[in-house]
């Protein structure tokens, strides 16, 4: 992290003939990087202090000649050329001053550093170049928690010694570990750690620690492998040799065999029950699968059963429903519910024909209302009645073109003259709707 200088130009600069480069308004120099800014009457001021002075009043605050806005005023490119010649020493210099944002707000520090410290005099015009890559410029360490700050050229000695540098486990190659921090990962968090055991003394690493006590280590307690025979002594595993030599564990080991004797005869009492249970599990598991054919079997009849429903459609006010819409008018019926079955239906006409090519024509069709996924089976009819002359009734029945017909009779055909219409304008339609056979397709996704 790099600081910003807090120096003024006037901190810097060697040369002392500098009258024609100061500010009119604040009476300091100019800053090298401010353009020189100036009324048609050449009274010079620094950007900053034109900008507050025109606030206050539009005029030049010298010889009062009159400033609409900055935009009015001129750019000295000879004084600039000339200031930017001006020598001046790297503000890198033995006491150095910069500034750092703590909690929003501007602080100033400082550093003294006569020994290590930028010497370099140059042009002003040369300032910002120098500033970018001065090996001598401040820079707060980039490690999480340290708030060292020292110059550029000290950064690489800094991480070395910094407490707060990232660095890799000797053990484990474990990485990013900050470096205060790296015994208290030694002495808990290492598994490749090496340590002394607290009875043999070997060194062993850490991760091994659990292994090496229960398993390994010569000098740990442990009790005779017969104890669960009634052998109760306890030594170091050193002295096991020792212990089974000394001792006739032909006891111990009696006891253990007769003990896993009673065990495997309890097990297999236990196994003479469960394969009791089992037995009778499978037994009703039988039963109850047999119930479910029969289920299914009642469902499948269920479902096949023939369904049927007649009835009779009057269509009131016929000719007033025809003067509402000369062009593709449909007539629907009331909903229609089918005993014994999960389908809908209605009955739907189109008195001028349904679509351009069958216009002038009555079509009639039957249509579904639910469960359109499952595949049915269905027988219809229709029969348009006659006042006039029974004979000349008009029946229309399921067709292998779909469920309807588009061309039944002249759309002009229809009306009291030739018997299709009463008196009091209603078309009668006698209809009957059979369901062969349905079936219900699974869902899918």
């Amino acid at each position: 992290m790099e600081f910003e200088n807090n120096y003024s130009i006037n901190d810097i600069i060697i040369d002392d003939s500098l009258v024609d480069y100061t500010c009119c308004i604040c009476c300091n120099l100019i800053s090298h990087n401010q353009p020189f800014l100036q009324c048609k009457y050449g009274h010079l001021a620094c950007k900053d202090c034109w900008v507050e002075s025109l606030k206050i009043k539009k005029e030049c605050i010298i010889c009062r000649c009159k400033i609409n806005s900055i935009n009015d005023l001129s750019i000295n490119r000879f004084l600039e050329s000339e200031f930017n010649k001006k020598i001046v020493k790297c503000p890198n210099n033995k006491k150095s001053t910069f500034v750092i944002n703590k909690n929003l707000e501007k602080e100033d520090y400082s550093v003294e550093d006569s020994g290590n410290s930028c010497n370099e005099i140059i042009k002003i015009c040369e300032l910002e170049s120098h500033l970018r890559v001065c090996k001598f410029k401040l820079i707060k360490c980039l490690n999480l928690g340290c708030n060292k700050i020292f110059r550029l050229n000290q950064n690489e000695q800094h991480q070395k010694y910094c407490n707060f540098s990232l660095i890799q486990c000797n053990y484990c190659g474990k990485n990013n570990i900050i470096k205060n921090e790296i015994q208290n990962h030694y002495s808990i968090e290492c598994k490749k750690f090496l340590i002394q055991c607290n009875k043999c003394l070997k060194t062993i690493e850490r991760g091994e620690k659990e292994f090496h006590k229960n398993q390994i280590c010569p000098n740990e307690i442990i009790p005779c492998k017969f104890k669960y025979g009634g052998c109760k002594f306890e030594f170091k595993r050193s002295e096991l040799l020792i212990h089974l030599e000394s001792i006739n564990h032909s006891k111990f080991i009696h006891n253990i065999i007769e003990s896993q004797e009673n065990k495997i005869n309890h097990q297999s009492l236990q196994i003479q029950d469960l394969n009791k249970i089992n037995l009778d599990l499978i037994k009703k598991y039988k039963e109850s699968d047999l119930k479910f054919k029969d289920i299914q079997n009642q469902l499948f009849e269920i479902e096949n059963v023939q369904s049927k429903y007649s009835n009779r459609w009057v269509i009131t006010e016929y000719k007033k429903k025809l003067l509402r819409n000369n062009s593709e008018l449909k007539i629907s019926s009331p909903n229609i519910e089918i005993t014994n079955s999960i389908y809908s239906f209605y009955i739907s006409i189109y008195p001028n024909g349904k679509g351009l090519q069958n216009k002038g024509y009555f079509s009639i069709y039957l249509n579904r209302i639910n469960n359109l996924e499952n595949p049915i089976t269905v027988s219809y009819s229709f029969t348009l009645l006659n006042k006039l002359d029974k004979n000349k009734n008009l029946i229309l029945s399921s067709n292998s073109l779909g469920w309807g017909h588009k061309r039944v009779l002249q759309s002009k055909e229809i009306n009291i003259q030739n018997g299709w219409i009463d008196d009091n304008e209603c078309l009668t339609i006698d209809f009957s709707i059979k369901i062969i056979k349905s079936k219900i397709s699974p869902l899918r996704t």
